[in-house]
This record gives structure tokens, C-alpha cells and sequence, in this order.
């Protein structure tokens, strides 16, 4: 599984306080599209060994389409507002025309 820590976290992982194959207490699980996100962990001491037979990591599907370049079936119309001044002849210059 695939997640990602909070940046107050970094420095556990850059002092080698969490390491690969150590268990976390974990408080908090926040469903985040497409990499959830781990919010207060405490490291346990010690490191386990992966016990069956360990896969290599694939980064799944979705997690590649954010950075995918888009193609032109998946670019979007979007709508332009445009901003324009009533002239300054009008009894109130302020006003704004918005064009969608």
C-alpha cells in the first residue's frame, strides 16, 4: 500500500527513526485520492522481516494518471469570465459585466 506522511514526519525518515519493516502506531488514516495520508504515527522499537514472499513495488494505475500527458479526448472546455468597466459616461463607473 501506497501512502504518504505529513512533512512534520520527514525528519523520522532523514534520522532514520522509521525505517522499512518497523511497525507504526497509527491515530489517524486520512482518505486522500490517490495516495492516503498518515497523520500522527509513532514508530515501535525494532524491525520485522516480511515473512511470505515479498512482491516488487508497481505503482498502481491511477496513481499514474494525474501525470499523464493529456490527450485531446480528456481536455475540458472551461468557461472564460471576462471583466469589463462600464463606460465612464454611465451614472456608476464601478459596475462590472460578467460574461460566462
Amino acid at each position: 500500500m501506497f501512502v504518504s506522511l505529513l512533512q512534520e514526519h520527514n525528519q523520522m525518515i532523514m534520522g532514520s527513526q522509521l525505517k522499512l519493516g518497523q511497525f507504526v502506531y497509527l491515530k489517524e488514516l486520512e482518505k486522500l485520492h490517490p495516495i492516503p495520508l498518515l497523520r500522527d504515527i509513532t514508530p515501535f522499537s525494532g524491525r520485522h522481516m516480511c515473512e511470505g514472499t515479498p512482491e516488487d513495488i508497481i505503482s498502481p494505475p491511477n496513481l499514474l494518471e494525474p501525470l499523464e500527458t493529456p490527450t485531446e479526448d480528456s481536455i475540458n472546455e472551461k468557461g472564460v469570465i471576462l471583466e469589463k468597466k462600464m463606460s465612464e459616461n454611465s451614472s456608476d463607473s464601478r459596475k462590472l459585466t460578467w460574461i460566462i
